[in-house]
């Protein structure tokens, strides 16, 4: 990694809903430097910094400027707009990050009544 390398991902505006817009400047000291800006940051702020954090070590980058406008996007979208940028800058081709999904759906038996209103 080279420092000052610089790449985008997502859309931003008044306009936008459910989206976010994301840049990554690699740096070489200074270690991971989130600034974001979110319309949902009293409710989601503490997590969305969690998941970025988490990507950021899985895909071992240590020193970087991260900047968010945020317009509501959920996790799975905020981990596209990561990853994106991260092949764009041509980090790690390779890796795939895929969290721990902590609430999956009961299994049902095969025979169960299934009805809906």
């Amino acid at each position: 990694m080279s420092e000052g390398q610089l790449a985008t991902a997502g859309n931003k505006g008044s306009a936008v809903r459910s989206d976010c817009w994301i840049s990554i400047k690699i740096e070489t000291s200074g270690g991971i430097d989130i600034q974001m800006k979110s319309k949902v940051e009293s409710l989601y702020g503490e997590s969305n910094i969690n998941l970025i954090r988490a990507m950021m070590s899985f895909y071992e980058i240590e020193n970087a400027v991260i900047t968010i406008e945020d317009s509501g996007a959920l996790p799975f979208v905020i981990m596209a707009r990561i990853e994106a940028v991260i092949r764009k800058l041509g980090l790690d081709q390779n890796k795939r990050y895929l969290p721990d999904w902590e609430n999956t759906p009961p299994e049902s038996s095969r025979d169960r009544f299934r009805r809906s209103r």
